[in-house]
């Protein structure tokens, strides 16, 4: 069986529009206090000291917010790695390791998104 497929930036836009708020309307209910960013990271995400630092290093904390909103949205509650029955991309086989998204996972999350890490 052949599955659709869809872009995660897609399904962001789509689950968004569906719900009549825009991606400003959550990234500003969501906290921006550094210490709270970094501890909601690492409630979705598994990383070293060394991963961390240079995600702090490299990204703002509503970029960080949005890395979270989406793999805590789609990778994470959502177990079957599918968005309204299309296979998202990238693949939750790629992100996740477990119950969270390994820091590769989130380095193609955030190129996927067109947050700039590298």
């Amino acid at each position: 069986m052949t599955w659709n497929r869809v872009h995660i930036k897609r399904a962001v836009e789509d689950l968004l529009s569906e719900y009549g708020i825009t991606l400003k309307d959550v990234l500003e209910a969501m906290d921006e206090e550094h210490d709270s960013v970094m501890e909601s990271l690492l409630r979705v995400a598994s990383l070293s000291e060394e991963h961390l630092a240079f995600i702090e290093r490299k990204l703002k904390a509503s970029e960080i917010n949005y890395l979270v909103f989406v793999i805590q949205t789609f990778y994470v509650i959502n177990q079957t790695g599918l968005y309204k029955n299309l296979v998202l991309i990238p693949e939750k086989d790629f992100v996740m390791q477990g119950r969270k998204a390994s820091f590769d996972g989130l380095m193609i999350i955030s190129k996927a998104l067109g947050i700039g890490m590298a």
